[in-house]
């Protein structure tokens, strides 16, 4: 039999990230993150860097572009103190990875872009237009609660996020349906029995 410690089960697995593959401003990717109760993503690991790129980079051409160029915001700025970069409470960044010759916008140039190559890029954000990725606060995947699709029962209410599907997020609802992408459309679909 194997014994598996009930805390290594229950245990939190994130970051959970969700992608935002429309492009939009930093302030839209900041409000509709703040809707799902996330922050607009900063990557604190090599690994992390990896995660958050393949994610963007299966959106295809809703997200990138040339080599090198801007992919997703970060949730990173120095705005307050020029060359301090810290996320969205003040604290210092624990990890950067800044592409060679950035962060160099000085006053101009306070918010961060994760490049198609992985590193980073200030810019300012006027006119810009990027993918965000979104990463929950709680260390717990993004909870969907909604009104079920028959009135009155309470099954098909609540979802959980589950990884994407078309480089969007995939939903698994705790009882018998899912809610998925199809590429035009999304679907809520019922589990065969």
């Amino acid at each position: 039999m194997l014994q598996v410690p009930r805390l290594d089960i229950c245990r939190p697995k994130g970051p959970f990230l969700m992608l935002l593959s429309a492009k939009m401003s930093l302030g839209m990717a900041q409000r509709l993150c703040t809707a799902a109760a996330s922050h607009v993503v900063i990557p604190v690991s090599q690994g992390e860097t990896e995660t958050i790129l393949s994610l963007a980079l299966e959106a295809g051409s809703s997200c990138s572009g040339r080599p090198n160029e801007p992919l997703v915001w970060l949730g990173a700025s120095d705005e307050d103190t020029e060359g301090r970069w810290v996320d969205e409470e003040g604290s210092l960044l624990s990890y950067e990875n800044w592409m060679e010759g950035q962060p160099n916008g000085m006053t101009l140039e306070n918010r961060a872009v994760m490049t198609n190559a992985g590193t980073w890029m200030d810019l300012h954000t006027r006119n810009y237009l990027y993918c965000a990725v979104c990463s929950t606060k709680s260390g717990r995947p993004l909870l969907l609660r909604m009104m079920g699709l028959c009135s009155g029962l309470q099954h098909d209410t609540r979802y959980i996020q589950e990884g994407h599907v078309l480089a969007k997020p995939f939903f698994r609802g705790f009882t018998i349906s899912n809610i998925s992408w199809n590429g035009t459309k999304w679907l809520a679909q019922h589990k065969a029995r």
